[in-house]
């Protein structure tokens, strides 16, 4: 049913250096004293930017940082309470350079972020103390960390191809990987929104409003309930335009986590030289991106070892754009999961490795397999010994559904359930009431996507027959989807009424194909690959057909499949991936 002459090529890419590495104090030689600056990076609003902001839409409070007057120190100084991160500056003295009073060229600048773990101490022990009245008995004898590391757009086979060093580790120390993982969504914030909140992609929407300013702050994320149980909880993204919750949407106002790196983040890409590499940030001044989430990361999760904590880090710079780029990251993931284990982060903490999709545009998703990889993230999952132990039959479950179809809403399950093990509390998935933990005893061999809260357009087990682009259903379902976008597309209009996208038609018919129904429903499936102009964009989309002859779709249930970034950047809201900007 996909492109079979399409072909793709893997091609490794090696890391590149971003520049100097070295450390404050060891900079330069003896004959030239450093002077060292440091600037406290601190999220701030006023009201002018507030409603300035509210006016354009989709930024968030913390997308603006304060940036303090410079201090000089000799050897150490203290940063202050409320500083999140401090950007270091090195410098040769002027007087040993005979500058004449002017500070010499910086040879070392950094931005460094502060996890400073007293700020929730009293809060953690206190709920700690609280904990037998307020939430249920934990039922293991220490509450298990959980950290959650997301790599955005990478298929369970990219990851094997691209990362064999890592994967080889990974099977050999015990971590378990789940072939059947499929997504539920077509981007990020759907499949990670099943994850944190357990809602589908309607709920979200018009339940959590992620673009109608405060929203986001009250959406009941899983997260909030780790924190009522006494952990302390962490978030952070790198590649800031493109973060789950700030792109197209508008963000958290409050810091949604007792550590948040987006101020972090933004200081590094505003105050540092940016490298540009697969078309995003990949080095920020002397580091990687990647390395920066995944070293916090670290950082974050030694610094509460032997106390509970909850951590969500999420990179997206080296793979969301290019699917080879990941593998440019294959020995810096591999010596980052050992020091989980070598520092003993491993020993208290379930450990979930995984992605939200595969590639969703390019070269490779136009082969044949690239349908499947889209639909086919990566997941792997780590348990310490001493839970192995004490839940064997837990440790079993997981085990057998190695194999088996799970969904987000299955990792939600068991994200609630590890909560529940542990004292918390969260309620059921209320976009997927049928899916379980994966700790809870095997999910049925039989399962099908809709048991799961899959439709039948993500579905990786969805099967399918050819029909006749000739049928004048098919041809009329092909024109019920273009209508429904030129409407949705006529209501994006500029300050003077003008449209502002191009009136989409079709341009040719790939292939369309009914899905086969193995139930009883009264209505038919079928999966177009349509292309449309102007600008050539190719979608995927499911149109049904109802017995009593009318056509329902919906835009969660379609795919594009070709880049469109710079086709819509009229744009700053809705549905980018219709829209062919008008010039």
């Amino acid at each position: 049913m996909r492109e079979r002459a399409a072909v793709y090529r893997f091609v490794p890419t090696r890391k590149r250096h971003c520049g100097s590495v070295c450390e404050p104090g060891h900079c330069g030689s003896s004959s030239r004293p450093q002077m060292l600056l440091v600037a406290g990076v601190q999220s701030r609003e006023t009201t002018e930017e507030t409603d300035q902001r509210q006016q354009r839409g989709f930024v968030d409070r913390v997308s603006v940082f304060g940036v303090k007057r410079c201090e000089n120190f000799e050897k150490e100084t203290t940063t202050p309470d409320d500083a999140q991160a401090v950007m270091v500056s090195c410098t040769v003295d002027s007087k040993v350079d005979g500058g004449g009073g002017q500070r010499g060229k910086p040879i070392y600048e950094n931005v460094h972020a502060i996890p400073n773990p007293e700020k929730v101490r009293n809060r953690t022990r206190r709920n700690d103390s609280q904990q037998s009245t307020t939430f249920g008995t934990v039922a293991l004898s220490r509450k298990l960390s959980v950290l959650l590391l997301g790599i955005d757009s990478v298929s369970r086979l990219n990851f094997i191809r691209s990362m064999p060093i890592t994967e080889r580790y990974l099977l050999e120390t015990g971590w378990l990987r789940f072939d059947g993982y499929n997504k539920m969504g077509d981007n990020t914030f759907p499949n990670l929104m099943a994850i944190l909140t357990g809602q589908n992609q309607s709920q979200a929407y018009s339940l959590c409003k992620p673009t109608v300013p405060y929203m986001l702050d009250r959406c009941p994320f899983l997260w909030k309930n780790f924190r009522d149980a006494g952990y302390a909880t962490a978030y952070g993204e790198d590649e800031t335009a493109l973060n789950t919750f700030n792109y197209l949407k508008m963000g958290f106002v409050e810091p949604p986590t007792d550590y948040y790196l987006r101020p972090y983040m933004l200081a590094c890409e505003k105050l540092l030289k940016v490298k540009k590499r697969f078309g995003l940030k990949y080095c920020t001044g002397p580091e990687t991106s990647f390395d920066r989430i995944l070293d916090y990361a670290i950082e974050y999760a030694r610094a509460f070892r032997g106390s509970p904590y909850f951590g969500f880090f999420w990179t997206i710079s080296v793979s969301h754009e290019n699917a080879n780029g990941l593998s440019s990251m294959d020995g810096r993931l591999l010596d980052k999961l050992k020091r989980l284990e070598n520092e003993g982060i491993a020993n208290d903490t379930m450990i979930v490795l995984l992605s939200d999709h595969g590639m969703r545009w390019g070269p490779i998703r136009n082969t044949f397999v690239g349908w499947y990889e889209e639909r086919l993230p990566f997941l792997y999952l780590w348990l310490p010994e001493w839970f192995r132990e004490e839940r064997p039959e837990a440790y079993s479950s997981l085990r057998a559904n190695q194999r088996r179809l799970i969904s987000p809403f299955d990792l939600y399950e068991t994200l609630r359930d590890v909560l529940q093990l542990s004292g918390g509390s969260a309620n059921p998935s209320s976009g997927c009431p049928g899916c379980r933990s994966l700790l809870a005893g095997p999910v049925p061999l039989e399962r099908g996507c809709s048991d799961v809260g899959i439709s039948s357009h993500w579905c990786a087990c969805s099967a399918f027959e050819s029909v006749d682009p000739r049928d004048p259903i098919v041809q009329k379902g092909a024109q019920v989807f273009l209508d429904h976008v030129d409407k949705l597309l006529d209501g994006y209009r500029d300050k003077k009424g003008r449209r502002l996208c191009a009136k989409l038609r079709l341009k040719k018919l790939h292939r369309v194909d009914r899905v086969i129904d193995f139930g009883n429903s009264s209505s038919v499936a079928y999966f177009y690959m349509i292309q449309v102009s102007p600008g050539d964009g190719k979608l995927e989309v499911t149109v049904r057909y109802h017995e009593n002859g009318t056509y329902t779709l919906s835009d969660h249930e379609v795919s594009r499949i070709n880049p469109y970034a710079s086709t819509a950047e009229c744009l700053d809201r809705g549905t980018k991936q219709y829209c062919h900007c008008l010039k």
